[in-house]
Order: structure tokens, then C-alpha cells, then sequence
């Protein structure tokens, strides 16, 4: 049966909010330049990257001289690698991890189309300049699941595409619409070497991949600056058996901002691991190593595949995360069920609802709560902390108002019940964070259902995306609808139509929509925003698809007021 969530009365002082009670207690809590990458783990929020540092970073020049027998790319031996790289920030760099590097389990697949260089394979060519995101999906009928950008560079109008699987943390995060710089570089003795960095329009670096036999950068990014730069640190740990013989796992640093910036600190990744920096950028090594013993001939002796992505400045929609910097910036990490939903501490958010929030308050992202009692909050790192670790939970995205209706500090982690270990949830997840049970708390988990299938507040429900030229991300930054319609008369339809969304009026536009003669044009302003770029909240996107799915409706279109 269903059951809703119930207050459950802890001892001491409480906050009861929509069927949760908070134990409470004062916090302060210092934030790590690093997030380990745990649940629960608080990376802090780097909504904007800090001015850039002049001072001391690492020497990312490249060798481009052959470093001995079987070395079949530009780059040092281990052994020319100094075993420390300095940093910018204060602090030890956490330890790279014990010599036991685990085979990925993540496959890795990156590809770009439409490189110049002819039809072969794997075409050698440079892509660089200035382009616009026109289509943003899955791919079809590989032999893993993938997803697809496809960009229209500006100088040309020539067309390129971004297909890519490296995990469900890492993602390109562009949306429909939006303008970003790109450069691609291929390279093809008999492999591959592959790499691919994309740009928002402040010229902030967003995303980047490489896979490629080098242990140092090779490409220069077209003179772009800032660069995304790695270099090697020597491997303390023994050389391991490997299909060529034996072969050195060997940590990478990785620096999405070329290292220029002071809270870029360096990590060094081995093999498989994947961190969170103090700015929100997520890491991740898929595969690097270093031959020590070569058995094979004309076989790369060195090979680096890994990527970085900032989605935190974009508000592409991501599904799987571990913490929020894996979200876009209208989201935050539901950590226990890893998954993004929407961050209701948002002024747009907080404006929607209708809640004021005074300065110095709490709000809860996941419920939208403010004005929570600050006073006696239970600190914790992590659910042991807790004073009832068996039943509680530690939450790590409570906000601190700056100022009225500005809730984006966190505060660190705070003690809550955990009322799904107490309650009967017949839906398919049950989360106490975001208090309710649900079907879903992502597109992706209805994607198993059929096409077009999304995640309405808590059920999957269907959707005809062919019929409606603009997608959740509305990357037009589009103001209203305006609809195609059959019908016998312009008030038959709206009455109709009214029942979906009641700012529905008829007859009275067309100028977006370019209906066919006979038919009726409507407009309708239920378009509820969520992002400063456009992103519709879920309600308004469900309205736009249950418009869809009407045989009379032919197509839906946005609009801007002139």
C-alpha cells in the first residue's frame, strides 16, 4: 500500500518539516580543497571560478623527443617525472591510494565526428572555433549505451559530433541552444589518440576528454587559453604483469583550467578513481599507465584516458551523481539514491512557491523549507556521527541565506531522521531527504519505459518530444508557447485545451507557430522557470507533454514577447 512519510519525534530539540523531524545543533565546518569521493561527501559550491593565479604551477611543457625503444608518442619516462607536484593551495595532497589499481568497470568510448581529412576511420584533423549546440541525445545501435552533442560550428556551418560514454558522473553539460567554444584534435598512426575540450560562453572550460597514448599534453588547444593540462607523477609501487609484459600504473594530475587558478589543486588519480575539487570539478582517470617491461612491437608504451567536466555552470540535466557538483546548478545530489533533482533554495525556485526567505535562515534544497531554526543543529560528517546512526541521516546540502531569497552556502552536515527505514513505500525508491516516495526522481529512471518517457515530480509519464520544438533545458530561453490545433472553432479548442494548462487562449496567435490554414493557433504562458537560462520546471514541461500526446494538438513551439 501507499504510505506517506510520518513524523517521527526525536529527543531534544526538533524541526518538524513535512513529515521529518530535524535534531539540531550548532555547525561549523571547515571544507576540504578535495571532496573524497563518498556519499555524502561535501565538495562546496564553486558557482564561479576565482580570478586566476600568476603563481607557481607545474611545467606542462611537452617532450617531443623519442624517449628510447618502443616509446611510440612524445612524453617522459617515469623516471623523468619529479615525484611531487607542487600546488597552489595549502594543505597535503591526499594520498594517491594503496598499489591495488582495480581494472575500470566503466566502459570508456569517445568519439568525434566530422573532423576534416577525408573518409577514413579514424580521420587525422583539427576542429576549433566558435559553435552552437543543435541536438543533445542518446546514440543508437552501439555495442554500449551512449549519448550524442552534436554542434554547428559558426564559420562554416559544418557540422560535429561529440559521442561519448565515460560514466554516469561524467557528461558533457551543454543544453539545446547554447553557445560554447570547441576544439577537437585526432591523431591516427594505427591507434587512436583523441582529444576534445569545450568551452562555455564566458570562455570558462566546461568539459574535456582524453584518449590517447601520452602522459603529457600534446595538443595546445588553438592557442585558447585557459588549456586543460596532465602530467605524471612517478609510480612508488612495483610494475604489474600486463598484456606486453609489465607495466606501471601510474597517478595523473589533471588541471581543466590548465592549472592558472589557485583553487585548482592538484590530485593525482590512479587508475579508476575520480574526485570532486573545491570548484566542483569532477575528475576521473578511466585508464593510465606507463610500459616498464615492452614485449610488443610498434605498440604505444604509454596510454592516458580520462576526462573532467564543470557541470555546476550549466544547466544540462544529468542523471547519476555522487555529490552536487555533478548536478547543474538548479540541482543538487540526492547522495543516498544518486540522483539530481531540483535545488528548491533557488530564488527562482523559492519566487515559484512563494516562500520568503529572511537573511540568516535555513532552507532545505530538497523541500524547499525555509526559515528552519539555526540554533541547535547536530553536526555530523557522516550518519555515524549522528546521535541515532541506525534511523538518521546526515544531511549535507542545508543552505544558509546570505541574504532574503538567496540560499545557495551550504552548511555543512546536519543530523535528520531517516523515515524511509520506518515507513511501508510500495513505490519504487523511497527517499527521506527529499520526504516522499516515488517512481522516479530522474528522466533516466524512465527511460526503460519507452520513448520520450520523463520524470514528472515523482512518476514517469509519456511524452511526444517529435511534436514539441523545444526541450525542458529550453535552450531558446523561451517566454510562452504558442500550438498548432484541429478543431471546429477557436473556443471548442480552448475549452479543450484549458483542462492542460488554463492560461490557454485561441485564436489570437500564430506568429511563432505558422499553423496550416484551417487550423487554430493558441498561446499559452505556463511556462514556469527553474534556471536563469530557461530550464522549465517539471510541471510546465508535463503540460507541454500531455499537450503532446492530443491527437488534435500537431505540433507545440516556443515564443518570445516582441
Amino acid at each position: 500500500m501507499s504510505a506517506s512519510l510520518v513524523p517521527v519525534l526525536l529527543t531534544g530539540f526538533v524541526l518538524m518539516m513535512s513529515g521529518c523531524a530535524f535534531e539540531t545543533d550548532d555547525c561549523s565546518c571547515a571544507r576540504d580543497l578535495w571532496a573524497p569521493d563518498v556519499h555524502g561527501g561535501d565538495p562546496g559550491q564553486g558557482y564561479d571560478l576565482p580570478g586566476r593565479d600568476t603563481g607557481t604551477r607545474p611545467d606542462d611543457a611537452v617532450d617531443v623527443g623519442p624517449d628510447g625503444p618502443g616509446d611510440t608518442g612524445p612524453g617522459p619516462d617515469a623516471g623523468d617525472v619529479p615525484s611531487d607536484v607542487p600546488g597552489d593551495a595549502p594543505g597535503e595532497l591526499p594520498d594517491p591510494g594503496a598499489c591495488a589499481v582495480p581494472d575500470p568497470t566503466t566502459p570508456f568510448y569517445l568519439e568525434v565526428s566530422g573532423l576534416p581529412g577525408g573518409v577514413e576511420y579514424y580521420p587525422e584533423g583539427i576542429v576549433s572555433g566558435d559553435a552552437v549546440v543543435v541536438a543533445v541525445g542518446e546514440v543508437q545501435g552501439l555495442h554500449i549505451p551512449a549519448r550524442q552533442v552534436r554542434l554547428r560550428m559558426l564559420a562554416d556551418d559544418s557540422e560535429v559530433g561529440i559521442v561519448w560514454n565515460l560514466g554516469p558522473e561524467i557528461r558533457v553539460p551543454v543544453t539545446l541552444g547554447q553557445s560554447v567554444k570547441v576544439y577537437a584534435s585526432q591523431r591516427a598512426p594505427w591507434w587512436r589518440d583523441l582529444v576534445v575540450v569545450l568551452w562555455d560562453a564566458d570562455g570558462i572550460p566546461v568539459f574535456f576528454a582524453h584518449d590517447g597514448a601520452y602522459l603529457e599534453p600534446w595538443f595546445d588547444c588553438d592557442g585558447r587559453v585557459p588549456c586543460p593540462t596532465f602530467h605524471v607523477q612517478e609510480d612508488t609501487c612495483p610494475a604489474v604483469a600486463t598484456t606486453c609484459g609489465t607495466a606501471f600504473h601510474v597517478p595523473v594530475f589533471t588541471w581543466l583550467g590548465g592549472g592558472l587558478l589557485s583553487s585548482e589543486a592538484p590530485m593525482p588519480l590512479k587508475q579508476g578513481q575520480t574526485a570532486v575539487n573545491y570548484n566542483g570539478t569532477r575528475y576521473w582517470v578511466h585508464k593510465a599507465y606507463q610500459q616498464d617491461q615492452m614485449e610488443c612491437a610498434d605498440y604505444p608504451d604509454r596510454w592516458f584516458a580520462g576526462a573532467a567536466v564543470l557541470a555546476h555552470r550549466s544547466d544540462a540535466m544529468g542523471c547519476g551523481c555522487r555529490v552536487s557538483s555533478d548536478c547543474a546548478r538548479h540541482e543538487v545530489c540526492e547522495p543516498v539514491l544518486g540522483r539530481c533533482v531540483p535545488d528548491r533554495c533557488t530564488p527562482l525556485a523559492l519566487a515559484l512557491s512563494g516562500t520568503f526567505c529572511s537573511a540568516d535562515a535555513l532552507c532545505d534544497p530538497f523541500t524547499g523549507q525555509c526559515n528552519l531554526d539555526p540554533s541547535e543543529l547536530e553536526a555530523c560528517r557522516t550518519a555515524l556521527d549522528c546521535s541515532d546512526p541506525g534511523t538518521s541521516l546526515c544531511h549535507q546540502e542545508l543552505r544558509a541565506c546570505d541574504s532574503p531569497g538567496l540560499c545557495d552556502r551550504p552548511i555543512g552536515g546536519v543530523c535528520v531522521h531517516d523515515a524511509c527505514q520506518v515507513v511501508d513505500c510500495d513505490a519504487r525508491y523511497c527517499s527521506s531527504l527529499l520526504q516522499r516516495c516515488a517512481n522516479c526522481l530522474a528522466d533516466c529512471d524512465c527511460a526503460g519505459e519507452g520513448p520520450g518517457m520523463f520524470c514528472d515530480v515523482k512518476d514517469c509519464r509519456a511524452c511526444q518530444p517529435d511534436k514539441i520544438a523545444l526541450t525542458q533545458e529550453n535552450g531558446g530561453a523561451w517566454e510562452f508557447y504558442e500550438l498548432c490545433a484541429n478543431g471546429d472553432s477557436a473556443s471548442v479548442v480552448q475549452a479543450s485545451l484549458r483542462a492542460i494548462d488554463a492560461t490557454i487562449s485561441c485564436g489570437v496567435s500564430g506568429v511563432f507557430a505558422r499553423c496550416d490554414q484551417g487550423q487554430i493557433a493558441c498561446q499559452g504562458s505556463g511556462m514556469d522557470r527553474v534556471s536563469e537560462r530557461g530550464m522549465l520546471d517539471d510541471a510546465s514541461w508535463g503540460r507541454l507533454c500531455a499537450l503532446s500526446l492530443r491527437d488534435d494538438v500537431t505540433r507545440v513551439v516556443g515564443g518570445h514577447y516582441l
